[in-house]
């Protein structure tokens, strides 16, 4: 049992393993589900983020959490991955900073004088430990060997071993590195500038140097080696430096690196109370130096240093102590300018940035070679003059030490011989030439880095304000070096402390460290490019960079590209061949556009454009010069005028829309495709836009008026009558333009209408012409205007009066009828149907005073009821007639307000107040005046109403004053001068006068952010208007908002109104508080005038609640339905009222919609039930939710799994009554949470839990139970509050039954005396079994070895595989832009798509003429003739299409409705827009259809309609431009890679089975032994070679498949050689003999009994290396004859074809496994035993595949209007859900999985499932079965992904559900995200649908279709069925049409010919 056991743990290891390669292999969802993963330590992981800078640039960024130190940065040379080393973390990132992994280090309990563990082996036999924090102090890559080398501060400075592709993962690779005598690393050192690293020249060392930590409290400079091979320590070296004996310095090690032999480390050493000065010392070691251990010390023989600084005369500038330290190459105008004998053949060169004593920092450089001679020297003396030790002199060099120097020899070569003591040369001083730049203390240097550009050497130098400058040096000498650049990097204006170029320097990451602020990261990483070319947007600016401390300087990293127009670095500058400077650095070449001639040209014309241009090169060869024009980027071809130097182009007619217009000018190089000079000058104009007179004539375009034609032309020519002068002219607007002066008129209700009109240059009309002049009476809703004859007369001057006159108005009328007080039109002169009145047109405001006054005299007789909007020159003419109680137009009556009736009262709010008055009433009523001056006085329950509004007639706004009396209603009057006053008996209007009383407050405190819900409580609050609450001088808003900001959960109790008669809910305000944690008041409440302080009870403002940070939540993880008992401790939470908690995603984008109350609480503990959750995570957030605030209290709350109740049963006996629980995920909740209950739910029959352990719980019977023999009972379980199991009947042993137990036992004592003969021999048969057990577990033990055998293999070959897929993609070109893909033209596109299986040959798509070539020429023109009429009158007739399709529809068979939904879209391709009409109709007729037999989730699902197929037909139309702009590579690269995958592995030619497949089906089952081959194609019509990867069991067919694949890459496949027309020949070797004829089969084939196997390249013995070539067939006889071959039959087999029939000699062919039932039919075939070691192949190759599945999915099922990444949504789905949605309304569906599955059966399943399982649609490519098999499945999946029912997978499912099961949910929330985005986007008009599909239909490459060849198809269909068409259409009532279809038919139906229809 124990070892199956193991061997099943050993296999889903096995399959765990093959699961995650996706780690290694690709990235999986993280690109489309923009959710950041979780820290795999348990931590949330920190984001990269987006910093913006000072200048307003923006760069990639990372951060750790508040507080994160970083103090080491790596970038890995290959990958570009960075790894960041902090202060008890590691970080693992991508090349732009996210995807973030961590390890945390944390603390360890460490001693100095002890190593790391395991061992941990101590100097000392009592170690004193303590915690330690770790520091990360220096990171080092061994790319060699994959791992990390990190070294810190703990257990003596010891380094440790991670894996460099992932650093959280496990394994023996993470571990210490051994150290053999160690050195000790002080424990507070937590700088990362004071530890250096650097490998040595053969790679095969380590050097890693820091300062030690002695006992005495001094720290030595320790260098210690390490072998990169073993990791084992070489050498330490550890005595203090020789000049710098016994003084306590503490050094800093600031640089490393390898030169030549030798290795370099540069330290610095501060200043103490005993040096004048820092000091910086050059340390140099042979690299090849082991250590010499003949004398007392242990260390480096060859150890020499020197010090140096900088002294100046020139500018009194000091340095010797330096900030930073970089070695770097010198670039060649450095080189060119360098002192003689400075720089050797290596030109290396060391930049130091000193510290400037005045402050700043000076840029240094210093020769690597002089340093080199410097010691080199000091060497040499020291070996020829033998000094003894303790001398002090040598030659003319004064030294301090010259010891044990021994050598046989006086070579000047002092690396590979014997060493000596360590030596110190003198200090060297830096003169003026070293020093190339001084900058001020603005401007202080904490890093360096640089690198040669081109001839340049530019340095980057991070500042301590946050700052990265550009230096470039190209000469030694001072202030040589010049700032061209300077970068705000960091906003927060920390220091740089360190800077590390990207590895193709293209980019600089620049480390940012201060000191943690509030809320600030301590450290942060950014990424910013090295030149920032695109900044500079013109030539002169990309050229002529201004240096802001040094004169102008050219900025080295940038240049203009002359043939793109873009600024950029040289390496990107896109030139055609023979270009003549494509890229400089000078201002005065700068190519512009000076002039062009002529600016102004018009749309209807072509032009003639001269250009003058400057600095222009002549255009390449091959090439030439282009004018493009406007946003389309409509080009012309130029020509070039030597003698004047000016390009001449011809601009083509543009559509303008505006009468002047800029159009965008540019130069185009049709070489690189891009414009490269723009001028701003050229303008546009379309005098046609211009509609009006004064617009034609003020344009400086050329236009002219038309008078009588109101038209503006550009010439005379276009107006109607051009042979009058008068008819056009271009005069200026005030003497032509027609003028109108504008007047505002009031007129009442009346029938008969008279207006006159000035106006002035009017035209004359011409006689015996309809010119006429007319007005109109226009209303605002254009549905009533009115139009009038107009009467002209002359006046002096130019000047004319027209009298407009209406005998009878029906706007008047329709104005009395409606009731309406008034309106206004306007009176607009009309010119031949034209208005010239423009906005100089009269107003007339028509008036109703009867429906004005509204019955009120006041109201009438005021002037105020005209709109104040209204400018009158005099008011309306409104009287009162008293006789007739009406307002009217009628001077008999009067306009007093005086002889108004009586004032009444209507309506008075509020209608309460306090005593105290102060209450602001509104009052409302009638003939309450018609101005303020009529008001005499208000009062309000006898006590005086201040006016402070009013509205006349209506009402007004007035302050209650204070009532002396006591409280109760009285009624309200008011009174006007000179009328009578209105009395109570007039009015039922009252108002209450109230005395509020204020009680109590509960509760009397609140938390300092407020939101607690504060109550008041009294009597008689409700009064009033105007409510204020104040807690301890803090307003307290009123609860006028439900929930106000809480979880619904904790919303239940609060109110829905502010206030009742005796309580007050509001909102408490936050408090600061001051010291103390509390601050205290009175609570104050104001209604209008009455105020009350409640000084009885003080109000508390409290802190808020604070959670502890270690302990304060128990426990730290819960399941996903909740209901777990949570503890929480803190302070101050009785501070709050409302207290609950809710879980959070880590992303902020997933929020449970599920939060809890807490259950009861203190004021330091709480007790909440964990709400739900949506899945199970292990990093989700906890929130604390309290007085609508949150409060994220833990960062990585667990949510596991539920517990899973499987069954329970009874253990023991009566005595201990226990019971057993098993289940799953039963440990993810405490024994507490579990309550087991035994018979009825009540406490008394619980069973107490006593242990939890892995999936079983024990628990305590209670022993109530009866005791009535066996019994069964009832178990339920609960766990937490919310889940609960009902376990089902338990058999339980009670008291009773245990006594009849004993009983039995006693009877079967007596038996077993009898037994114990039979234990005898049982035992021997124990030792038997034993011995067999023994040889059972040694087998055990190999199957372990084997298996882990296995694991290791299966490893390997995950973590190459994507390396080699990449590698692979890359050799076939996959990597170029998408122009190079082989994309099909969309003619061949759409025939594929239409016609997948006919092809070119399908009759509708050849010409008519060819086709019905036997009827003659006049026949054929008579056919083609009525074919048109046919076309023309009934085709484009919607409503005759419509029933033609679905008359014939009920007659098709499935075939036939694919085949005519296919040609009738070749018919309407170029009437897209009325093709989706069509469709649409069809689509609604199918939606109502479906709808009424109660099937609409059906709909669209199959392609049984024509309608079905015209949709999907209509997608392919519309989507081809999608496709190849966003979804077609993705598309291709899954292509490739499935195709490079399948390839890797052995492939089956016949069956299409493979190693590598995603299909079961196509999945090879048996173990195919094989070895790749590297061989070399040679190209005989190029005379070049490429390599090709092979493998020794492909037939000849796939080889040369394979190097066709290797040679033209992405070429398309139809312009390939045709494989059946060669042969593949392989070279010999031998120069006199041919090549050998590789074939398929020939007379070598091997046969095999019934078998013959297909010839493979281990048949002919091909080696690796192996020389191949293409021969044309029969062009070289070969080794081998030919007898046959299968080329054409095995690689290139239709998908379909796996079964091959015999061949003609009786053998079956096979290739790698032997077909045995091929010929038996299904029923008797057997199936293939799989074992599980085939399916770990599918997930390995689903995981290798998943990046290109993923960025597919992406592109399909993502939208954005702005990102470059993100494709936008095609319209055209758009279009179409927007039509699903509205149909699925207009039918009352409302069910959105109904619409949802619409959308899914559209656009994925009848487009883009088509498109991923046909590629060869798309692209000119071949795909292969195998290919088929895999791309199927991800179909599969895609549609899958699109569903909305859950999938219920078992192990019985199939493998291509299973393999994406994790995924497809995953997707399906994306796709979900897509429907709602496209829902949520505007309409598409369908004005712009219109010109989306006249694209479609006219765009390039969209002909080629023979149209009247489609047409004469869909009559012939017409005519096969011409009676079921008459007569749908006799019933649809379209007798005219069924007419002309009769007529139609009866002319072409004899010319019918079976051969020539497509039926």
């Amino acid at each position: 049992m124990a070892a199956g056991a193991t061997r099943g743990r050993k296999l889903r290891r096995l399959l765990l393993l093959a699961l995650a390669c996706a780690v290694a292999a690709a990235a999986t969802l993280s690109s489309c589900t923009h959710a950041a993963h979780p820290s795999p330590t348990g931590h949330a992981a920190a984001t990269a983020a987006v910093a913006m800078t000072a200048a307003g640039h923006s760069y990639s960024a990372f951060s750790g959490s508040p507080g994160d130190v970083f103090t080491s940065v790596l970038v890995h040379e290959y990958t570009g991955n960075v790894y960041i080393g902090g202060k008890g973390r590691l970080w693992q990132l991508s090349k732009d900073l996210s995807g973030a992994r961590s390890l945390t280090l944390g603390s360890v309990n460490d001693s100095l004088s002890c190593g790391p563990p395991p061992l941990q082996q101590c100097s000392t036999a009592f170690p004193r430990y303590q915690q330690r924090q770790y520091f990360v102090l220096a990171l080092h890559a061994d790319y060699a060997k994959g791992n990390l080398v990190v070294c810190g501060n703990v257990y003596r400075g010891a380094c440790r071993l991670l894996p460099l592709s992932d650093i959280t993962s496990g394994g023996p690779t993470q571990r210490y590195l051994p150290s053999r005598d160690g050195f000790v690393v002080p424990p507070v050192l937590t700088t990362p500038s004071l530890i250096s690293s650097t490998l040595s020249t053969d790679g095969k060392k380590m050097f890693v140097a820091t300062p030690s930590f002695s006992g005495d409290g001094k720290r030595n400079p320790v260098i210690r080696t390490l072998s990169t091979e073993t990791y084992r320590t070489l050498t330490n070296y550890s005595e203090m430096l020789i000049q710098n004996s016994g003084d306590n310095f503490p050094s800093a090690w600031r640089t490393a690196f390898t030169a030549a032999n030798y290795v370099f480390f540069v330290y610095t050493e501060q200043i103490d109370g005993r040096k004048s000065k820092p000091t910086t010392t050059l340390v140099r070691i042979c690299s090849d130096d082991g250590g010499y251990k003949r004398f007392r010390y242990h260390g480096y023989g060859s150890y020499v240093e020197m010090q140096y600084g900088y002294t100046t005369k020139t500018s009194s500038a000091t340095g010797s102590y330096a900030q930073a330290v970089l070695h770097l190459e010198a670039g060649e105008n450095l080189v060119g300018n360098a002192p003689a004998g400075a720089l050797n053949e290596d030109r290396g060169i060391v930049v130091t940035a000193f510290d400037d004593l005045k402050g700043g920092s000076l840029i240094s450089i210093l020769s690597l070679h002089w340093v080199n001679d410097d010691m080199s020297e000091r060497e040499v003396l020291c070996k020829q003059q033998s000094v003894q030790a303790g001398t002090e002199n040598v030659g003319s060099i004064k030294m301090t030490k010259c010891n044990g120097y021994h050598t046989e020899n006086n070579d000047t070569e002092v690396c590979g011989h014997e060493k000596h003591s360590p030596l110190a040369t003198p200090p060297r001083e830096l003169n003026d030439s070293s020093l190339v730049l001084q900058l001020p203390a603005e401007y202080h240097v904490r890093s360096l880095a640089g690198h040669k550009y081109g001839n340049h050497t530019v340095l980057f130098l991070g500042t301590a304000k946050g700052n990265v400058l550009k230096v470039l040096v190209d000469s030694f000498g001072y202030q040589a070096g010049k700032v061209f650049d300077s970068i705000a990097v960091d906003p927060l204006r920390r220091p740089i402390t360190k800077l590390i170029l990207s590895p193709n320097n293209h980019y600089v990451y620049a480390l940012a460290n201060a000191t943690a602020s509030s809320g600030a990261p301590a450290s942060q990483l950014f990424k910013v490019p090295v030149s920032e070319c695109s900044r500079f947007k013109t030539c002169s600016a990309c050229t002529s960079a201004k240096s802001f401390i040094n004169s102008a300087v050219v900025n080295p990293l940038c240049g203009w590209c002359v043939y793109t127009g873009i600024c950029t670095h040289r390496g990107s500058c896109t030139k055609p061949a023979g270009a003549i400077r494509p890229f400089h650095q000078n201002d005065s070449l700068c190519p512009a556009i000076l002039s062009i001639s002529p600016t102004l040209i018009s749309h209807m014309t072509y032009t003639m454009i001269r250009v003058h241009v400057a600095h222009l090169p002549l255009n390449p060869p091959g090439s030439r010069y282009e004018c493009q024009f406007g946003a389309t980027g409509q080009r012309a071809p130029t020509l070039y005028n030597a003698s004047s130097g000016e390009y001449s182009c011809v601009a083509p007619r543009f559509n303008i829309s505006q009468g002047l217009q800029d159009i965008q000018f540019g130069f185009y190089l049709a070489a690189t495709k891009s414009k490269f000079l723009a001028f701003d000058g050229l303008k546009g104009f379309n005098c046609r836009v211009n509609t009006r007179c004064d617009s034609c004539l003020s344009t400086v375009a050329p236009c002219g008026w038309c008078r009588y034609t109101n038209r503006c032309t550009i010439s005379k020519n276009e107006c109607a009558d051009s042979r009058l002068d008068t008819a056009w002219t271009m005069a200026t607007v005030e003497t032509v333009c027609p003028v109108t002066t504008p007047l505002h008129v009031q007129q009442p209700v009346q029938r008969s209408l008279v207006f006159q009109i000035d106006a002035r240059n009017l035209p004359t009309p011409r006689a015996g012409t309809l010119d006429t002049y007319e007005c109109v009476l226009k209303s605002s809703d254009g549905q009533s205007d009115e139009t009038m004859q107009a009467q002209l007369t002359k006046n002096p001057g130019n000047a004319w009066r027209v009298r407009c006159q209406l005998p009878n108005s029906r706007s008047v009328e329709m104005l009395r009828d409606a009731g309406h007080s008034w309106t206004e039109k306007r009176l607009l002169l009309l010119w031949n149907g034209v208005d010239i009145s423009g906005d100089q047109f009269t107003k007339v405001a028509f008036y109703n005073c009867e429906t004005l006054a509204k019955g009120d005299c006041s109201l009438c007789v005021s002037q105020q009821h005209v709109p104040e909007t209204y400018p009158l020159a005099s008011r309306f003419q409104c009287r009162w007639c008293s006789g007739e109680g009406k307002c009217k137009v009628d001077a008999n009556c009067w306009n007093d307000s005086r002889r108004c009736p009586s004032p009444v009262v209507t309506k008075i709010s509020p209608n309460s107040g306090p005593l105290e008055g102060g209450t602001l009433v509104v009052i409302n009523g009638t003939n309450l005046g018609s101005q303020r001056s009529d008001l005499s006085q208000v009062r309000v329950n006898e006590a005086e109403c201040a006016v402070k509004s009013y509205t006349p007639a209506r009402g007004l706004e007035c302050e209650t004053g204070k009532r002396t009396v006591t409280e109760g209603p009285g009624v309200v009057t008011v009174s006007l001068y000179g009328n009578t006053r209105s009395s109570a008996n007039e009015t039922a209007v009252m108002f209450d006068y109230i005395l509020p009383e204020f009680r109590a407050v509960h509760p009397a405190m609140a938390s300092e952010s407020g939101g607690s819900l504060i109550t008041l409580s009294g009597s008689g609050l409700d009064t009033g208007r105007d409510v204020e609450v104040e807690l301890a001088g803090q307003p307290c808003r009123l609860a006028n908002t439900h929930c106000h900001h809480r979880p619904p959960a904790l919303c239940q109790d609060l109110p829905k109104i502010p206030r009742n008669r005796s309580t007050i809910w509001c909102y408490a305000s936050p408090y600061t508080l001051r010291q103390g944690g509390k601050a205290s008041g009175y609570v104050k409440l104001k209604i209008d005038g009455f105020e009350s302080t409640l000084s009885s009870t003080p109000f508390f403002y409290y802190r808020d609640p604070v959670v502890h940070g270690v302990g304060g939540v128990t426990p730290t993880s819960g399941i996903i339905s909740g209901g777990i008992e949570l503890k929480i401790r803190g302070r101050h939470f009785s501070a709050v009222r409302d207290m609950g908690i809710m879980l959070r995603d880590t992303t902020d984008e997933i929020t449970t919609e599920n939060s809890t109350l807490c259950l009861a609480r203190t004021n330091t503990t709480a007790r909440c039930l964990l709400p739900g959750f949506s899945y199970t995570t292990p990093y989700a957030r906890l929130v604390l939710l309290h007085d609508g605030h949150q409060t994220e209290i833990a960062n990585n709350f667990g949510v596991a799994e539920d517990p899973i109740i499987e069954d329970s049963k009874f253990l023991g006996d009566a005595s201990n009554n226990l019971m057993q629980v098993s289940g799953q995920n039963l440990d993810s909740v405490a024994e507490t949470e579990y309550r087991i209950y035994v018979g009825d739910i009540h406490k008394a029959n619980l069973c107490a839990v006593s242990s939890v352990e892995g999936e079983t719980i024990i628990c305590q019977v209670p022993r109530n139970l009866s005791s009535q023999g066996r019994r069964t009972y009832m178990v339920t379980i609960d766990v937490g509050r919310d889940l609960r199991f009902d376990v089902g009947p338990v058999e339980f042993l009670t008291a009773s039954a245990q006594e009849q137990q004993d009983k039995v036992t006693g009877i079967a004592g007596g038996v077993a005396g009898g037994a114990a003969f039979l234990l005898i021999i049982f035992l021997l048969l124990f030792i038997y079994c034993q011995q067999r057990a023994r040889v059972a577990e040694n087998e055990v033990l190999r199957m372990i070895n084997r298996m882990e055998n296995l694991e290791s293999s299966v490893a390997t070959e995950c973590r190459s595989a994507f390396t080699d897929l990449m590698t692979d993609l890359g050799d076939h070109g996959i990597s170029t832009a998408d122009d190079n893909l082989p994309y099909l033209s969309f003619h061949q596109y759409a025939i594929r798509s239409l016609f997948p299986n006919a092809g070119d040959d399908h009759p509708s798509l050849q010409p008519l003429g060819q086709r019905l070539k036997h009827l003659g020429p006049s026949r054929l023109e008579h056919t083609r003739r009525t074919l048109a009429t046919f076309q023309r009158s009934l085709v484009y007739n919607k409503k005759f299409l419509v029933t033609f399709i679905h008359a014939m529809e009920a007659h098709f068979s499935m075939k036939d409705r694919v085949a005519f939904a296919s040609i009738l879209m070749v018919a309407l391709h170029d009437k897209m827009e009325y093709a989706t009409e069509v469709l649409k109709c069809l689509l609604a007729d199918l939606i109502k259809a479906s709808v009424q037999r109660s099937h609409p989730m059906l709909l669209l699902r199959r392609m049984e309609t024509v309608a079905e197929k015209l949709l999907a037909n209509w997608l392919t139309f519309c989507l081809y431009d999608y496709i190849r702009m966003h979804a077609g590579r993705p598309l291709y690269m899954l292509y490739q890679a499935v195709k490079s995958q399948t390839e890797r592995g052995p492939c089956d030619a016949l069956t299409g089975e493979a190693r590598y497949s995603l299909s079961e089906e196509k999945l090879l089952r048996e173990p195919v032994e094989y070895k790749e081959l590297m061989c070399t194609f040679h190209r005989g019509d190029e005379g070049s070679s490429f390599p090709v990867r092979l493998q020794d069991c492909d037939t000849i067919s796939q080889a040369k498949e394979k190097i066709m694949d290797a040679t033209y890459k992405t070429s398309p496949v139809s312009m390939r050689p045709d494989l059946a027309s060669i042969d593949l020949a392989m070279d010999t070797g031998d120069s006199s003999s041919s090549p050998t004829i590789l074939r398929d089969e020939d007379i070598t084939t091997v046969q095999e009994g019934y078998y013959k196997r297909i010839n493979t390249l281990t048949h002919y013995g091909v080696p690796n290396g192996a020389n191949l070539r293409f021969v044309k067939r029969g062009a070289q006889s070969g080794k081998s004859e030919r007898s046959g071959d299968f080329i054409g039959t095995m690689v290139f087999a239709p998908p379909t074809q796996l079964t091959l029939p015999m061949n003609d000699d009786g053998m079956k062919p096979y290739h790698l496994v032997k077909q045995t039932e091929y010929e038996l039919p299904p029923e008797r075939q057997t199936v293939k035993m799989v074992h599980e070691v085939f399916l770990t192949r599918l997930l390995f190759t689903k995981n290798v595949l998943q990046r290109f599945v993923n960025d597919l999915f992406c592109k399909m099922f993502s939208m954005s209007t702005s990102s470059k990444t993100t494709p936008p949504v095609p319209e055209a789905v758009k279009y179409l859900f927007d039509f699903l949605e509205q149909q699925a309304s207009e039918n009352g569906i409302d069910e959105p999985d109904v619409v949802h599955t619409w959308k899914n059966n559209s656009v994925p399943l009848r487009f883009w499932i088509n498109i991923i399982k046909n590629p060869d649609f798309v692209f000119d490519i071949h795909k292969s079965a195998t290919v088929d098999s895999s791309l199927s499945v991800v179909a599969q999946m895609v549609m899958d992904s699109c569903g909305t029912a859950d999938q219920r997978l078992t192990k019985e499912s199939p493998t291509t559900k299973l393999l994406y099961a994790k995924e497809v949910q995953t997707y399906r929330k994306l796709v979900e995200k897509y429907y709602a985005d496209i829902q949520a986007m505007p309409v598409i008009l369908e004005g712009r649908m219109h010109d989306i599909l006249q694209q479609v239909s006219v765009g390039p490459d969209r002909g080629g279709f023979h149209k009247d060849s489609a047409m004469y198809d869909v009559f012939i269909y017409g005519l096969h069925y011409r009676d079921s068409v008459a007569a749908a259409l006799k019933k649809e009532g379209l007798l005219d049409l069924m007419r002309q279809f009769e007529e139609t038919c009866d002319e072409l139906a004899h010319g019918f010919d079976e051969k020539s229809s497509s039926l």
